[in-house]
């Protein structure tokens, strides 16, 4: 088998790779800014010199922002996950073939653990929409 061959084995991981980079990216930017408003948010509350019916708003999504940070963190973790393994699989492709070893059950495994992680990331993303949108209803329900 010669190097070309060899590259275009590890392609499919490295597009994966870079897909899942992009993704983190957004997760991360989303994560920041959860992290910024629950800070924010508790800044209000201690100085208490606004309206109190406006700091019971903030009370109240304040926990949301709790949860949709741990669903942030969650899916960035899976994230990082399928990349490792994204890694792992190139990994075991580039070792089959310098072994000359069959390792397609390794290789196979890997790669499913991968997009199980992916999946998993992605639900935890879903579930950090919707509970932004419950956030945004508390905020307007004083509008």
């Amino acid at each position: 088998m010669n190097i070309i061959e060899i590259m275009n084995s590890t392609f499919v991981p490295m597009v994966m790779i870079t897909g899942l980079a992009l993704i983190i990216l957004g997760l991360q930017d989303r994560y920041g800014r959860v992290i910024d408003r629950i800070r924010l948010l508790h800044t209000i509350i201690v100085k208490n010199d606004m309206d109190p019916q406006l700091i019971k708003s903030y009370k109240k999504q304040i926990p949301i922002l709790f949860r949709r940070g741990k669903l942030l963190r969650n899916a960035m973790l899976s994230m990082y996950s399928a990349v490792f393994f994204g890694i792992a699989s190139s990994i075991a492709i580039l070792s089959a073939y310098i072994e000359n070893v069959d390792m397609t059950i390794l290789m196979a495994f890997v790669v499913v653990l991968g997009l199980i992680s992916f999946f998993v990331g992605s639900i935890f993303a879903i579930m950090d929409i919707h509970a932004s949108y419950q956030a945004i209803e508390i905020e307007m329900e004083g509008v």
